[in-house]
Parts: C-alpha cells; sequence; structure tokens
C-alpha cells in the first residue's frame, strides 16, 4: 500500500497520506514518499497547486512514535530529526502554492506540516495541538512554523501548555480558515481550482512574499520593486511572444 495517494485534475495535484490505521503517523518511509511527491509536482510543470490531505479519521497524529522511541543512537537521531525538518520545510520551498486539507486532528509534526503549508482548511470540529510538552520531548523542529505565524509569546503559550487548539481557536489565531466538516473537501477543491487558474504568477508571489518575510522596511520596498519590475517584463514577454 502506498505511502501516499496522488490524484491530479487539471493543474492541481492531492498528496494524501495513506496511513489510516496508524493515524497517518509519519514515518521514515512516509517522509521519504512525501519529499519525493513535493520534489515531483514542483518539476511537473503542468501542476500549479498542491492539496495535502490525510486519509482515514484525521490530517495525521505526527511523528510515528514507535518508530522514533527506537532510536538510540547520535547518528540515528540525527538522520530522523534531518528528514522531519526537510518534511516542515518541504511546503514552503515549494515553488507552486500548497493548500492543507484538515480533518479530525492535526497533531505534533501533523501540526507543524499544517502551518508550513501556504493556506490551510480545516474541517471545524478538528483538534490541533503540539503535545510534545506533555511527553517531555522538545517540539524544536515545529517551533519554526508556528513562530512565523503568531509571534514569540503565543507560540510559547501554545508549545508550554500543550493545550489542544479547536479549530476556530485556530482561526481566530490566524492559522487556518475554519469550515463546516461535510463541505472541507469541496472548498479546498474550489480553493485550489481558483489558485491553478492564476497560473504561475501565483509562483512568483509566493517567492516574493518569502524574500520580504523577514527584511527590514527599506530592503523589502527594494525587493519587491526588483519583483515588479521582473514580474512586468515577463508579462510583456508572454504577450508579444
Amino acid at each position: 500500500m502506498p505511502e501516499v495517494l496522488v490524484d491530479d485534475s487539471g493543474a492541481v495535484r492531492r498528496l494524501v497520506l495513506n496511513r489510516p490505521d496508524k493515524r497517518n503517523a509519519l514515518d521514515h518511509r512516509t517522509i521519504e514518499a512525501l519529499l519525493s511527491e513535493f520534489e515531483q509536482a514542483e518539476r511537473d510543470e503542468t501542476v500549479n497547486v498542491v492539496v495535502l490531505a490525510g486519509s482515514g479519521a484525521g490530517f495525521s497524529a505526527g511523528a510515528d512514535l514507535r518508530e522514533a522511541s527506537g532510536l538510540k543512537d547520535a547518528r540515528a537521531i540525527a538522520h530522523h530529526a534531518e528528514l522531519m525538518s526537510r518534511l516542515l520545510l518541504a511546503p514552503w520551498q515549494l515553488s507552486k502554492p500548497v493548500i492543507a486539507e484538515v480533518h479530525g486532528f492535526a497533531f505534533g509534526a501533523g501540526f507543524g506540516l499544517t502551518l508550513s503549508c501556504d493556506m490551510a482548511l480545516c474541517s471545524d470540529d478538528a483538534i490541533l495541538s503540539f503535545p510534545e510538552i506533555r511527553h517531555g520531548m522538545l517540539p524544536a523542529l515545529v517551533a519554526p512554523p508556528l513562530l512565523r505565524r503568531v509571534g514569540y509569546a503565543r507560540a510559547f503559550e501554545i508549545l508550554a501548555t500543550a493545550k489542544p487548539v479547536s479549530a476556530e481557536a485556530a482561526m481566530r489565531l490566524g492559522l487556518v480558515k475554519a469550515v463546516p466538516q461535510a463541505t472541507l473537501r469541496a472548498e479546498t477543491t474550489a480553493l485550489a481550482d481558483t489558485l491553478a487558474a492564476s497560473g504561475t504568477v501565483l509562483r512568483s508571489l509566493k517567492e516574493l512574499l518569502r524574500a520580504i518575510s523577514d527584511a527590514d522596511m527599506l530592503a523589502a520596498a527594494a525587493i519587491a520593486k526588483d519583483a515588479n519590475v521582473t514580474g512586468k517584463l515577463r508579462r510583456l514577454a508572454e504577450e508579444t511572444a
């Protein structure tokens, strides 16, 4: 059984975590399969938007704790951290928009993966959580995407208390858009189709926002000016081709 299911509809590629019996826990095989699919989506010029979803009862329960508990030496631990870090960066690094479609639950690295996507639609009955602290674990790898979204104080509160966050509360924090469970798939599909219809310009938008997100105002303005000129020249070239 493949760890990740792939379905193309027009210019939208849907990637579905496929370990429902393990609550889509992210073991090495699943991480490697998902990284491979992101790389293929990057190379495939027919793909404009990627949707990331989960099969079964929920999106993802996070790292596979049974596998993680078997890591007993520094080399194995470092390899696991490298793989997970690459996964949590992958949606952000992809040049194309990535939409998370979250139902049921997203815990730990599953929640972190959600926040690494450009947008996230979440069923209004879903529960989101970073439970690592309760288990005596440092939530290091999931901290960067959360911190970028909510800032230091709120990120510290969420990680330190390890309290579950409802979809509605996550929406108030600007982390997700909560929608009725019954319409989650349809609304995600509609959003993905709308974005895909914009073509490759959204890749330029994503590149611009990534470039200026950590820049000061003057540097951001300079980056934006260059992007404006490049975008207009590219469009002019397309119109005259």
